[in-house]
């Protein structure tokens, strides 16, 4: 019985402590959804009011902007050039047919007025009318008046705007309610020879208000620049509207959305204002109207939470009494283990912590002497096989020897791996992962052991080989070494010594091993290097590149970075292929650091301010690959020819200013060709015109037409000279031809250049 209820004092327990991990963080987000659910709610409903009001101001801003292109075409129109009534009657109906199809294309425009200077009629897209009599019979204006309009029209300065106007035009029953748009019409901004008056009706703009604001709760309205009201949109259960006329006036339209406090109420008011029209618009939104939707969304999504929470009490309830029955038998099995249930008032997780950690301890310290054993009799077995020293048995590990002794063993052979440079920092944690992973590499009929050599960043590899084996051995080392690299991602290089028979000729396969390392400055970093193969194949002295270091102080000398590339390639590939002494290797990477050296001092630079920047630069040992020595002569090379190319550079600014000036003074020479400029500066015309392009941008022919083209343009601007004698003046002997190109050059011809600019004077 008392078992029993200690079973259900910890089930109680436990359960509890799941019921509040489970309860706690729903909890915190409850109150945290409560508390900031509102303030989100509000923020989101600035953001959308302000969002629909800016689509709206851009909508009302695009529409508005049809007038501007209405003018600019009316401007640039021949079909729109000034006339009077009196002289060309005719002219009237094309001019109020043309109104007629703006309007009907521009739902915003209602009506436009034209009248040009000087002229007694005005023409709309209604008709034409006689400005002293007809005109104020036709619109009738409650508050305004037609004279203000005509004088308006008259001096439209950079265009006026005129606000809640009331229209009656006559034969419309129903007055229109507007805004008058005036714009001047001038020739290509000089000279006002007229203007346009445009009637923007406000059915067209509340439109556009209720198309973007799809609910009845918004209250909009819209001023212009001058704070006159254009139109407005009020709700039917909305304040009245003098209540949102005073908020707008004191507004001081800088903030973009603020609260404001009406009858108890919070509405939020939003403002911006166009910088094509200038017209400000606002909008006034009920605060709760707007998140009646939100907040009762809040109260049924509280109600499915507690729901959630409910069901989750119970699915814990549940899972806690099936899960308990396994825990209390793994107790007993516990205590048993350790101590024959001899506690047993003990805690089951303590009982099964203590077992647990027992049996690793205990198989920690087994794993330890094992692993402590083998690699020791691994790290002397092999250290006595590659110095020729005899081996004693009590020092050896009795698998490692039969694997050695193994009679199908017929060949051996030592590989040593080196870690680059520039992955040596982890060497410590990695050393024993990388050697277990060669050794897992083994095979049938290759073996490989190994060990920690007393070079740092080094390991001492053990081959060996079954017979039948042999000629295979160097494809699998290939993949090894691949594989290797391509896990790790770092530059393992392996050196390779000879290959023997017999365990007495180790020593001498370890030697080789640690020449073909030495090699890696040559061959580069990440390679597979066969002592036998630098064995037959060192040329001699001979050998040494003197013609690709002679190309590289020459390309050092000319300041040409492509070519000091081009030329250490040279030098790189002449090291790689020939496989020269390491000394004379070594003998030509000082020669190449000692022309760079030299380079830069003769800049009139101080070497010490090189070696501050570049300090390995002479520590040659220090680099382990001939790549790495040439990207730091690279480096040092492009500063030498940064600073060559930048002394050359005022030189080159002030050739192409003569190439110029030459231009300007004979282009105006019937005889001016471009053989004739290449002959003067003594250059080819083929490169002298591709260098001129290259630095200028256009060709020698088209700068000769362009001073050309500019100078006829003065001379029929600013002289009454006949074109024949402007042809001679410029160069060209053929009236023809210089009137065509005139026209390609300005789009007219010199006499219809001379009238237009004779006009606009």
């Amino acid at each position: 019985m008392l078992t029993i209820n200690r079973r259900l004092s910890y089930y109680k327990r436990n359960l509890i402590s799941y019921i509040f991990l489970f309860f706690l963080p729903v909890l915190i987000f409850i109150v945290l959804y409560q508390f900031l659910f509102n303030t989100i709610l509000k923020e989101e409903l600035i953001r959308n009011s302000q969002s629909q009001l800016t689509s709206l101001e851009k909508n009302i801003s695009s529409e508005m902007n049809q007038i501007d292109a209405v003018v600019n075409q009316v401007n640039i129109g021949t079909q729109f050039a000034p006339f009077t009534y009196i002289e060309n009657p005719n002219y009237a109906k094309d001019r109020i047919n043309q109104l007629r199809r703006y309007t009907a294309v521009n739902p915003f425009i209602h009506n436009i007025l034209l009248h040009y200077n000087d002229d007694k009629y005005v023409y709309a897209s209604s008709g034409s009318f006689v400005l002293d009599y007809t005109f104020d019979n036709v619109f009738i204006f409650e508050n305004y008046s037609t004279r203000e309009l005509i004088e308006t029209m008259e001096n439209p300065g950079t265009g006026i705007t005129a606000s809640g106007i009331t229209l009656n035009l006559y034969g419309e029953t129903i007055p229109t309610h507007c805004s008058i748009v005036v714009r001047g019409l001038t020739y290509s901004g000089y000279g006002h020879y007229g203007s346009l008056a445009f009637f923007v009706d406000e059915k067209s703009i509340m439109s556009q208000i209720q198309t973007t604001f799809q609910s009845d709760i918004y209250a909009n309205y819209i001023l212009d620049s001058n704070n006159q009201l254009i139109t407005h949109v009020i709700p039917e259960f909305s304040k009245s509207d003098t209540t949102y006329r005073a908020l707008i006036e004191s507004h001081d339209q800088v903030a973009p959305s603020t609260i404001h406090k009406i009858n108890g109420d919070d509405y939020l008011m939003t403002y911006t204002t166009s910088e094509t029209t200038g017209w400000q618009y606002y909008c006034f939104t009920p605060v709760d109207e707007a998140l009646a939707v939100a907040i009762h969304t809040q109260r049924r999504f509280l109600i499915i939470v507690i729901c959630l929470l409910l069901f989750g009490l119970l699915a814990i309830s549940i899972f806690m009494t099936l899960n308990y029955s396994p825990i209390k038998k793994l107790q007993t099995l516990s205590k048993d283990f350790i101590d024959g249930n001899t506690n047993p008032n003990g805690s089951e997780l303590k009982d099964i912590e203590g077992a647990i950690l027992s049996l690793s301890s205990q198989n920690v310290a087994l794993n330890e002497a094992l692993d402590d054993n083998f690699i020791a009799a691994k790290a002397y077995l092999i250290g006595q096989l590659i110095s020729g020293q005899p081996m004693v048995r009590e020092h050896l590990d009795r698998s490692l020897l039969m694997k050695i002794m193994n009679p199908q063993i017929t060949d051996y052979a030592i590989v040593m791996a080196h870690i680059g440079q520039d992955e040596q920092d982890d060497w410590h944690f990695i050393k024993n992962d990388l050697m277990h992973d060669i050794e897992e590499k083994s095979g049938t009929y290759l073996q490989l052991l190994c060990t920690e050599n007393n070079i740092r960043y080094t390991i001492t590899i053990l081959i060996l080989l079954q017979e039948g084996f042999k000629e295979n051995v160097l494809d699998e080392l290939h993949q090894i070494h691949k594989n290797l690299n391509e896990k790790w991602q770092r530059d393992i290089t392996f050196g390779l010594g000879s290959l023997t028979d017999n365990l007495s000729n180790l020593p001498r396969s370890y030697m080789g091993a640690s020449t073909a390392i030495d090699y890696r400055l040559m061959i580069g970093n990440g390679s597979l290097i066969q002592y036998d193969n630098l064995v037959d194949n060192i040329e001699q002295a001979s050998t040494y590149p003197y013609a690709e270091l002679e190309q590289f102080k020459l390309a050092i000398r000319r300041g040409f970075p492509k070519d000091v590339d081009n030329a250490l390639n040279n030098i790189v590939a002449q090291i790689q292929t020939k496989n020269i002494p390491i000394f004379i290797g070594r003998s030509i990477c000082y020669e190449i650091i000692s022309t760079v050296v030299h380079s830069y001092e003769s800049l009139g630079q101080n070497h010490d301010e090189l070696f501050n920047k570049y300090p390995d630069i002479i520590a040659i040992t220090k680099y382990e690959s001939i790549h790495k020595i040439i990207e730091l002569v690279t480096l040092i090379s492009y500063d030498v020819c940064s600073a060559l190319s930048k002394s050359s550079t005022k030189e080159h600014i002030r050739y192409v200013d003569s190439l110029k000036q030459y231009i300007s003074v004979n282009y105006s020479s019937p005889d001016f060709s471009l053989q004739l400029m290449a002959d003067h500066f003594h250059k080819q015309a083929s490169n002298l015109s591709s260098f001129y392009k290259e630095n200028t941008g256009e060709n020698i022919l088209e700068s000769v037409t362009r001073y050309r083209m500019n100078a006829a343009s003065n001379y029929l601007i600013n002289s009454t000279l006949p074109i024949k004698e402007i042809c001679t003046e410029i160069g060209y002997t053929n009236v023809s031809s210089f009137i065509r190109r005139f026209k390609q050059f300005h789009e007219l011809t010199p006499g219809q250049y001379r009238e237009l600019y004779q006009d606009i004077t």
